[in-house]
């Protein structure tokens, strides 16, 4: 069963200000999240409860809640590796 993926209200202003590659990475991320909110590599964060981490490209990280309750998979930031923002 799938989960509904929640984007941040600037999502489209964050995509547009990464290179073309990366932008069509994370929405691709994104989608897939909705049908795997846990996939292959995935790291919660610490500590417990913060959320959970992807990574998307060699030095790109999506940070992401999941609401197993409701079903849904909030996104929270996307980052180069090192800026991190959690």
């Amino acid at each position: 069963m799938s989960y509904r993926v929640i984007y941040p209200r600037d999502w489209d202003r964050r995509l547009r200000r990464l290179p073309p590659h990366v932008s069509q990475r994370m929405r691709q991320v994104a989608i897939d999240l909705g049908k795997d909110p846990r996939p292959r590599g995935y790291r919660e964060l610490r500590p417990k409860g913060n959320g959970y981490r992807v990574r998307v490209l060699k030095d790109w990280r999506m940070v992401y809640d999941i609401d197993d309750r409701f079903r849904t998979v909030e996104i929270r930031d996307v980052f180069v590796r090192g800026r991190a923002r959690y």
